[in-house]
């Protein structure tokens, strides 16, 4: 489960004397700096307990993963294994870290046990064959489930549930996904999922509850033209949404409340950007072998992929050129 990095600051709200009107409270946000020693850029992708965990690049060498402790303010890296040119971290349970990497012949989910150091690969049995379009990810855990998508041979993606210890899987699709663009499923906790499907080219976002199997549409605050939740943890969720020019900016949403805040880093660029999964296949490309970078980058890789106040699929990433900034 990922517990979730933004803790909004309410101000009190204010009687006005005898014609007893109140003052909505103002939320507001402290922002403080996360980077990994002597990295070029550090990427944290989530939070549980307290623990942060996220990707790091270093000045020289490869990309790598890290577990932050909050209460020691210790960094962790972790060691990647050897048929992963990198692994990306998008949730911890307990002991387990969850995420995706290449290995060249395309995307592969994984599990990481923390106190052993021990990856296993997990692949959708549907996935496609095409090593540039198609792979698993696996994109959130809570106790002994998880959750992620798949792309098909056709590049579509489909949102799936599975059960680590059975492997029984559920697939879930949005009923109004259109195709290519498919479902992609982003974080569970409990028995709550969230994701986003793909409308009219535009990025549309929804609650899933497994115990009544019904879809809510979580679509960004007034004026959003596209929203992308991407993690949920109790009853709130964030995400991120963009504006009527293409701004995309943070989110938090309240489930009890029915209530979208909305945030940005000062350090953002205010530049139209569509987040979608163009900051993962830029990564992804950079660190293909060079005999298939040049195709990979022209096929998958926007231009130009700017950095806005982005909360990116499939985990929580505020987007900066040099470091992570997490919300507290």
């Amino acid at each position: 489960m990922k517990n979730l990095l933004v803790l909004a600051l309410g101000a009190a709200a204010v009687l006005c004397g005898c014609s007893k009107k109140t003052t909505p409270p103002a939320t507001t946000f402290a922002f403080t700096p996360l980077d990994c020693s002597d990295a070029r850029e550090t990427e944290p992708s989530g939070i549980s307990g307290g623990q942060i965990f996220g990707t790091y690049l270093p000045r020289d060498g490869a990309l790598g993963a890290f577990i932050y402790d909050i209460p020691t303010a210790k960094f962790t890296t972790l060691e990647k294994p050897s048929t992963l040119y990198f692994a990306d971290p998008t949730g911890i349970f307990g002991d387990t870290m969850v995420g995706f990497g290449n290995s060249g012949s395309g995307l592969h989910g994984f599990f990481y046990d923390i106190p052993t150091g021990h990856y296993t690969l997990f692949d959708h049995p549907n996935v496609g064959k095409d090593p540039d379009h198609a792979g698993t990810l696996i994109t959130g855990i809570s106790a002994d489930t998880f959750c992620g998508y798949y792309r098909d041979d056709s590049a579509i993606p489909h949102g799936f549930l599975c059960d680590r210890q059975t492997r029984r899987l559920t697939p879930i699709d949005h009923p109004l996904a259109v195709s290519p663009c498919g479902t992609c499923l982003t974080a569970i906790s409990g028995q709550m999922l969230v994701g986003y499907y793909m409308q009219n080219g535009a990025n549309h976002g929804f609650l899933y509850d497994l115990s009544s199997r019904q879809f809510t549409a979580l679509d960004g605050p007034a004026g959003a033209k596209e929203t992308q939740p991407a993690a949920i943890s109790g009853n709130t969720i964030v995400g991120s949404f963009a504006d009527a020019d293409g701004i995309h900016h943070g989110f938090t949403y309240d489930l009890a409340a029915r209530n979208f805040v909305s945030f940005d880093h000062p350090g953002r660029r205010r530049t139209p950007h569509r987040p979608a999964e163009a900051p993962f296949w830029s990564l992804l490309a950079k660190l293909m072998p060079p005999a298939r970078r040049a195709r990979r980058l022209w096929a998958t890789t926007p231009r130009p992929p700017a950095p806005n106040t982005v909360l990116w699929l499939p985990c929580i990433r505020i987007h900066l050129r040099t470091s992570g900034v997490i919300g507290f």
